[in-house]
């Protein structure tokens, strides 16, 4: 894949590294703009008066634009949709921060939203073109590592900075950060040449973004139905809550039934017959799940006034961040030196389902530090697994396509995002309001057995396959992506093998 790169790096030897350090960086600011928003956005809606459907505005516009921005990165070139991304972040915090009304501010999120899906999607789908394959699980090792040091010291710094000064100054401090961040992938990210040899799908990619978000926000919608009280309940429309999942269920089938069928589909359907990559996007959904979880108690059960509790529980989320940047570079190490693929993810999750579980047995309210403590348990095997799906994912298709595998992997950890406080809350609530925290307890239990199910069929999907490692399930993905309908009577493993 063509590369072009910026005449600042162009005659050095370490471009290579400087463009990994930049994208790592430009990828950092959707994590830095969610922490942020966790102080700013309840403020704001005490300013505005709001309903909490702001809270989840840019959310679903992210997940509604994956499949978009990982199908224009392929064809317009990727770092002219990183910069685009980056400025698109700085317009959106601009105009929330100098919001004055609830509409503005929600449009400032929209905007945010559209630019996070560019930013998130085009930031990893740059990996495949600049490194081989056999490079690829240490590159995603050391970029989840800066990025996760990028996002802890930037999100608790500029929720600190909301909390203190107020919401606007936060959002105008991510406004620098992202202007900081696009000066510097202008410098040392090169740009790929345009893949204009397919028709785009619109009509494909639209359909695919709304069936995500519509599914995420039906899912985080039933987690909220945990909250309300029995007769309140008792009045959800439950049939019309049905027939909308029924019917994100039967258009999905069609879009993939589409997809299948046209040989320059932007969504790479194909490659899910490949078992390595299927259990790469569940395990990336499994494990976002469980941080989500498990970071859930921290904010919830301290005490305090919201905008005091805010920065502690972001403070209280530094060691698992630490746990995560200790996992990505170890879990990159172990692929280096040829251990399976079966066996990094499934015990990524087990790791991480100890974590949660050993924070099941915490006491919230009396040991915060133990549980946040506990919490690099968590954030090491969260790490761990998803260096491992996230390479054996973008690995498995042509560098030239590597947004749509890039849009895949992020939208499964989207996914787990709103998963996790749909698992806990409903359980929380079952319990009854004087066990409230008994029922976080029970809930991170029903998370373990969550991991500890998705473990089982990722080992055993993964059991005798012949592309052991993460190189060889990259090669395997491939293969598959590009095998016709007709290609013989032999499995494809065999096929694959001779």
């Amino acid at each position: 894949m063509g590369q072009v790169w910026p005449r600042w790096v162009a005659g050095r030897r370490d471009r290579r590294r400087l463009a990994l350090c930049g994208v790592a960086v430009l990828s950092s600011l959707p994590g830095v703009d969610a922490a942020v928003q966790v102080a700013a956005v309840p403020q704001a809606r005490q300013t505005f008066e709001s309903a909490g459907w702001i809270c989840a505005i840019g959310y679903l516009v992210t997940v509604a634009c994956l499949p978009a921005a990982g199908a224009l990165g392929d064809r317009a070139g990727r770092r002219r949709m990183l910069v685009i991304g980056g400025l698109g972040v700085a317009i959106g915090c601009l105009t929330t921060a100098v919001a004055d009304g609830v509409v503005m501010f929600a449009v400032g999120r929209a905007v945010t939203g559209v630019a996070v899906a560019a930013v998130a999607v085009t930031a990893l789908a740059v990996l495949p073109g600049l490194f081989f394959r056999a490079e690829l699980p240490a590159v995603v090792g050391m970029w989840l590592a800066v990025q996760s040091a990028a996002v802890l010291a930037g999100g608790v710094f500029g929720a600190a900075l909301a909390t203190g000064t107020g919401w606007r100054v936060g959002n105008l401090l991510t406004v620098v950060l992202a202007v900081a961040a696009v000066l510097i992938g202008c410098v040392v990210v090169p740009d790929t040449e345009a893949a204009r040899d397919r028709r785009f799908d619109g009509i494909g990619v639209s359909a695919a973004g709304v069936v995500a978000a519509v599914l995420c926000g039906v899912i985080s919608g039933a987690g909220e139905f945990g909250r309300l009280d029995r007769s309140l309940l008792d009045a959800v429309p439950i049939a019309a809550v049905a027939a909308v999942g029924c019917l994100v269920v039967l258009v999905a089938a069609l879009l993939i039934r589409r997809a299948c069928r046209r040989p320059d589909s932007v969504l790479p359907v194909r490659v899910f017959r490949a078992t390595p990559f299927t259990a790469g996007c569940s395990a990336a959904v499994a494990g976002d799940l469980a941080v989500a979880a498990y970071t859930l108690p921290v904010a919830r059960l301290l005490g305090g006034e919201p905008t005091e509790h805010t920065v502690v529980a972001l403070i209280l989320a530094v060691p698992m961040s630490l746990g995560m940047v200790i996992g990505s570079v170890a879990s990159g190490s172990a692929q280096e030196r040829g251990v399976p693929l079966r066996v990094v993810l499934v015990s990524g999750l087990l790791c991480t389902g100890l974590g949660v579980l050993l924070g099941a047995l915490v006491d919230v309210r009396a040991d915060a530090w133990l549980y946040a403590t506990v919490g690099t348990v968590v954030g090491f095997g969260a790490a761990w697994t998803r260096n491992a799906q996230t390479s054996v994912v973008v690995g498995s298709v042509e560098p030239e396509r590597a947004g749509s595998a890039a849009a895949v992997t992020v939208a499964a950890g989207r996914l787990g995002g709103v998963l996790g406080p749909a698992v806990l809350v409903p359980v929380t609530a079952a319990t009854g309001a004087a066990a409230f925290y008994d029922g976080f307890a029970t809930g991170l239990r029903v998370v373990v057995l969550v991991l500890c199910a998705v473990a089982v069929a990722i080992g055993v999907l993964l059991y005798g396959q012949r592309a052991r490692t993460t190189v060889e399930a990259m090669a395997y993905g491939r293969y598959r992506a590009g095998q016709g309908h007709r290609a013989g009577n032999r499995s494809a493993a065999v096929r694959f093998a001779s």
